[in-house]
């Protein structure tokens, strides 16, 4: 009995397997576009790299969720790009990648319905394709309808903020409505550093200064979010720099980082050092 019973079960396994699905990808741009029009889907990309910790992790655990697998098969036409390669060159010629995992989805005349960076878990990944298929079941679909209906109560706008994809241009109006008439101090609760977190902002704007002169604060509640928006502002104005070609602006960036450092010299000295030798990189690369 117990012989038959490990049968069973060796037998069970091996169907289950044999079933098991995972997301099949194409890797060539032009055979992904000519399968699309043929069958008008939408084009889903992972452009990834090699070396990246999330893309493997997106390899491994998610594209092989049966559920998962199942329904980008179903819906979409996969294609997958290595940002390394030549194919990837080209993919990024019309559609700019700046981290990885990238995902886009994109209609077979070339127009990008929606564009994801990083990895996340089975669910949400699930959910971010169903989105795409049913948009008007889609959370930013019903949101947008509420803002269309004149809804500007500023928790309303923290949420809509969040769930806006960054390339659409109702963002930045969205952030701008956010903050208009907001004390500085808006910034330490969580929606107003969230939405803090996704605004170009200038060192020139009180909410930049608010944050340096508190980032101690701000690093201890948020950690690597506290950094990763310092690093921005900090990216956003060597690329000004770098663009007027004017190294005296970065006068301006070491003193908006002088409350930052204001107790650790040697950590001021290596970012002004950093500072200098990126916006030297970028001019030269210009050149």
């Amino acid at each position: 009995m117990k012989k038959t019973i490990y049968t069973i079960s060796l037998i069970l396994i091996s169907v289950i397997t044999a079933i098991s699905q995972d997301i099949t990808f194409t890797e060539s741009m032009d055979k992904a576009f000519e399968r699309a029009k043929k069958e008008n889907k939408i084009i889903f990309v992972d452009a990834y790299a090699t070396w990246c910790g999330p893309c493997k992790y997106m390899a491994k655990n998610v594209f092989t969720v049966d559920s998962v697998a199942k329904f980008y098969n179903t819906n979409f036409v996969c294609l997958k790009i290595d940002v390394d390669i030549e194919e990837g060159t080209k993919f990024m010629k019309n559609y700019p990648v700046a981290a990885m995992p990238t995902f886009f989805f994109i209609k077979p005349t070339g127009e990008v319905v929606k564009k994801v960076m990083g990895g996340m878990e089975a669910d949400k990944f699930y959910n971010l394709g169903k989105d795409v298929i049913y948009p008007e079941q889609a959370m930013v679909y019903i949101m947008g309808q509420k803002y269309k209906s004149g809804n500007r109560d500023k928790s309303f706008l923290a949420e809509y903020a969040l769930e806006l994809p960054e390339e659409d241009s109702l963002l930045k109006i969205v952030i701008s409505e956010y903050f208009k008439d907001q004390p500085v101090s808006c910034i330490d609760s969580i929606d107003g550093f969230a939405v803090f977190s996704l605004w170009t902002v200038g060192i020139e704007s009180e909410f930049a200064k608010y944050f340096a002169g508190k980032y101690d604060d701000f690093l201890l509640s948020y950690g690597k979010y506290a950094q990763n928006k310092l690093n921005s502002i900090i990216m956003a104005e060597i690329e000004s720099a770098t663009a007027l070609k004017n190294k005296s602006r970065l006068e301006n960036l070491y003193n908006y980082l002088q409350p930052v450092y204001r107790d650790d010299e040697a950590g001021f000295a290596d970012i002004k050092r950093l500072i200098e030798q990126a916006y030297e990189q970028a001019v030269n690369k210009e050149m």
